[in-house]
């Protein structure tokens, strides 16, 4: 008789909680849907943010209503920007940012990225000729270091041959990324004599991407 009485106490408890878990007036299914609108608000604000900066990547306004062709290009813009911001390590982001000038689409990027190791991906850029490519001079690049010029999509050891070593390296953001602005002072002749000059090599992931003097 005890034991039943304990049994009918155990269960009456059980009900108890499981009606106080459920009520609305406990406050708790509130809070929930409140967390779970305040996420949903998250990811959208955040598939807004990568929509508009791809947008700005690719030279398409927000107000611009895509068509399928842009609408394509907008998706595996925002996909390449989620892989690049997935690399975790330092020595990944090096390998992609020293590879990168060899994959010139959307897509090899994507493709590269998506291959899910290291040592993969070193594999794959072996068996593509980029480690072959990224120390060996093209034919364009040879003749601009024979007449001590400079192209786009050199790399830094090329424009060394060239022009030889900068007067000055200043680096944009880390380091790793080898996007740098050298500086060369140079004595010209001009009608009035010899002057100073400055020459200014840009460089993107550590190509030649554009020049300027001063």
């Amino acid at each position: 008789m005890k034991m039943g009485i304990l049994l009918i106490g155990f269960v009456l408890t059980l009900a108890n909680c499981s009606t106080l878990t459920r009520s609305r007036a406990s406050g708790y299914s509130d809070n929930y849907g409140q967390r779970s609108s305040s996420l949903d608000e998250f990811y959208q604000e955040r598939e807004s943010y990568d929509a508009g900066k791809a947008r700005q990547n690719l030279g398409l306004s927000n107000s611009k209503i895509l068509n399928e062709s842009e609408s394509e290009r907008l998706f595996m813009q925002m996909k390449l920007t989620r892989l690049e911001q997935s690399i975790r390590s330092e020595k990944e982001k090096g390998q992609y940012y020293s590879f990168k000038p060899f994959l010139p689409s959307t897509q090899d990027k994507i493709n590269f990225l998506q291959i899910p190791t290291y040592e993969g991906r070193q594999r794959w850029a072996t068996s593509q000729g980029f480690i072959e490519k990224s120390t060996n001079h093209n034919p364009l690049v040879s003749k601009a270091i024979e007449n001590k010029d400079v192209v786009l999509g050199m790399n830094k050891k090329a424009v060394v041959e060239s022009w030889g070593e900068p007067d000055l390296v200043e680096v944009s953001g880390n380091p790793m990324y080898e996007n740098e602005r050298w500086l060369y002072k140079r004595l010209v002749s001009s009608n009035e004599g010899f002057e100073n000059e400055n020459r200014v090599i840009y460089f993107e992931f550590g190509r030649v991407a554009g020049w300027d003097r001063e």
